[in-house]
């Protein structure tokens, strides 16, 4: 339930982006990067207190507490693939497929990553990783949104 509301969220994410970028390409980036960004870092910090509060709760409510908690988070999560494409399409559009082909290698290597940080150095560790990545990332864009067409090639 929790994975399919994850996934349904960032879905919904991926929609809501295709539309803001028809409006403003400026205001997509802040709403998702600022979203995503406040999101992390509410549910960082609420999770210790959710988990504490509702440990002795039946599992219907936990599984219910889980989904409201996370949804906020693949919804944001969902607007960052669709923002970064579209600039990388304005920037370098022949890189596309590639970026695609990285894109879902890198969610192999950071699925693997974040278990073997979870395990040396426990889950909060893991999840704040994987924050300063988004983080990282927001910043990358910003880079990326000043920086002139790349000049590939042809051939």
């Amino acid at each position: 339930m929790v994975l399919s509301s994850l996934l349904l969220a960032s879905g919904l994410g991926s929609l809501f982006m295709q539309s803001a970028l028809q409006r403003s390409r400026r205001f997509a980036a802040a709403a998702c990067g600022f979203g995503l960004l406040a999101a992390l870092v509410v549910f960082g910090i609420s999770t210790p207190v959710a988990v504490s509060a509702y440990r002795d709760a039946a599992t219907p409510v936990r599984i219910a507490v889980a989904t409201a908690m996370i949804a906020p988070l693949g919804f944001f999560m969902g607007m960052a693939f669709p923002l970064g494409m579209q600039l990388a399409s304005e920037k370098a559009s022949r890189l596309t497929a590639w970026l695609w082909a990285i894109n879902g290698a890198m969610s192999v290597f950071a699925s693997v990553g974040g278990v073997a940080i979870a395990l040396a150095y426990g889950i909060s560790a893991s999840y704040w990783a994987g924050a300063i990545c988004y983080a990282g990332a927001f910043i990358a864009y910003g880079f990326a949104v000043r920086a002139p067409a790349a000049g590939l090639p042809v051939g």
